[in-house]
């Protein structure tokens, strides 16, 4: 994903590039993010042992401070071995003059105190280590490193509890790696959430684990950097290592355990199924009743979202396929059951895919071709009723996390947005933009059929088709222009031209 911001990773130098800035560096440009390194000691290591760290004086990390900012500013800086505690002051001191210059600046620390290996790299003491963590926004530690500062032998959501009320972290990610536990459990808390937030996966049977914590935390200080929120900068940091562990256990060129060169990995993003739940939030059903019908993809290209019959009933007049009846404020439930209804016959009459917006219970009753739903109605809504009644099931989403969550459920469609700012109703979640839908296109891989929606006009309509989803859903780009029966003619232009190349 290409990207304007920049990383600084502050750490050690590993001669394998196992492990260290040099890993780092090769994260980042395996996942297309500019980055920069700052050496805070030269190692003698390699997959079987440290021999020698030689750290690097306080006075010539300040001068490397200086030369990068000549560059660039960081937009995050993630930080693993720090050497000593002269190194710690200098960082502490530069983080708190970078921050008053971004106050957006993200600081990832990873605290490495010692090799996956063996060896110990650092002499830093607590003090200093908690100095550090009050300028940072997140923590992510494996679990030898948090029961290491914390003196506990605890784990799980204990320990991160633990490491908070010692360290006064905002965010923790306790890596699972080496908790020993069959499934490896990512936890993550937030001091501004409910609850936490775990990834889980069956451990793989690999021996190429060289520098899987660096890796780990570089890919997760990357998806950061690329305006993914923290849930889903943990899934994808997940996925990404546990792909490029599979394909290193495969290069016979590698001896040992490691060092696993293998970041090229082709295809990425590429999805993977992961176990994650919110601890605060409801599941999904285990099983549904019946599958959710498909939808006609062809009729599907152009997808007005409407709040009136009237609306609906001109769209469908003007040959529209596909459209969304979305009511606000619909208090009376004897006249939202008559437009829910009319709205159905309307879909029959001209052979097109009527969708019911939130009320899935009156469209059941009412024999409804489909409803869309919201991720907040998943805990809500009967999905196997909706299932089994043979209702088509649309789901937003405006995540990877969503969207995973979405494809658990197995919809006739997921919808990805919100693309652009839209003044349509107030969303929780920032414009998503083409980067990031073209990524989440390519996350899906054809698995289900997507529409954009959010903010897309005429002008827009085409660069977003060119992501690769399967529709496009407009809402005041037809019902507040001028004139909407040029507006519809237009849009049908460049959806007829885009499915026609």
């Amino acid at each position: 994903m290409n990207n304007e911001t920049v990383i600084w990773t502050i750490g050690g130098l590993d001669p394998s590039n196992g492990a260290g800035i040099s890993r780092d560096l090769a994260v980042f440009q395996n996942l297309q993010q500019r980055g920069y390194s700052l050496c805070t000691a030269v190692t003698a290591q390699n997959h079987m042992g440290v021999s020698c760290v030689q750290p690097v004086k306080a006075d010539v990390l300040n001068q490397q401070f200086q030369a990068l900012l000549e560059l660039s500013s960081p937009s995050v800086i993630k930080i693993s071995m720090i050497a000593d505690d002269a190194q710690a002051t200098v960082i502490a001191h530069w983080l708190e003059k970078l921050r008053q210059q971004n106050p957006q600046l993200f600081v990832v620390y990873d605290p490495v105190l010692s090799a996956s290996a063996g060896g110990q790299l650092s002499t830093l003491s607590g003090d200093a280590i908690a100095a550090l963590c009050a300028n940072c926004d997140l923590l992510c530690p494996n679990y030898h490193e948090a029961q290491a500062l914390t003196e506990s032998q605890k784990g799980g959501v204990e320990l991160i509890h633990e490491l908070n009320q010692k360290l006064d972290a905002r965010a923790v990610v306790l890596k699972g790696g080496h908790s020993g536990c069959e499934a490896v459990e990512d936890l993550l808390w937030q001091h501004n959430r409910a609850g936490t937030f775990s990834v889980k996966a069956s451990r793989l049977a690999v021996s190429k684990t060289h520098g899987t914590g660096c890796t780990f935390a570089a890919a997760l200080s990357v998806f950061v950097a690329q305006n993914f929120e923290l849930e889903d900068a943990l899934y994808l940091a997940k996925c990404y290592v546990f792909e490029a562990l599979q394909q290193a256990e495969n290069n016979v060129r590698s001896a040992g355990n490691g060092p696993w060169h293998t970041l090229g990995l082709p295809g990425w993003p590429k999805h993977r199924q992961l176990d994650f739940a919110f601890s605060e939030q409801a599941g999904l059903p285990a099983e549904l009743a019946a599958p959710f019908p498909s939808i006609d993809r062809e009729k599907f290209r152009f997808y007005p979202v409407l709040d009136s019959i009237d609306w609906v009933r001109w769209a469908l007049g003007q040959g529209v396929k596909t459209v969304q009846l979305r009511l606000k404020d619909a208090s009376d439930e004897q006249q939202l059951r008559q437009h829910i209804r009319t709205a159905v016959k309307l879909g029959r009459r001209y052979d097109a895919q009527v969708f019911i917006n939130d009320y899935w219970a009156l469209a059941i009753e009412e024999g409804a071709y489909g409803v869309h739903l919201g991720q907040e109605d998943l805990a809500s809504a009967d999905l196997n009723a909706i299932a089994a009644a043979g209702l088509r099931l649309g789901l937003s989403t405006h995540s990877i996390v969503e969207i995973e969550r979405a494809c658990r459920v197995q919809p006739s469609y997921i919808a990805l947005g919100h693309i652009f700012p839209t003044q349509t109703k107030d969303m929780p979640s920032q414009p998503q933009g083409l980067t990031k839908l073209g990524f989440y296109q390519q996350w899906l891989a054809d698995r289900f059929p997507t529409v954009a929606i959010g903010g897309i006009s005429l002008q827009r309509a085409k660069p977003v088709l060119a992501q690769g989803v399967s529709s496009i859903a407009v809402v005041t780009a037809l019902t507040k222009a001028s004139k909407p029966g040029e507006a519809l003619q237009q849009f049908n232009g460049v959806v007829n031209e885009h499915f026609s190349q």
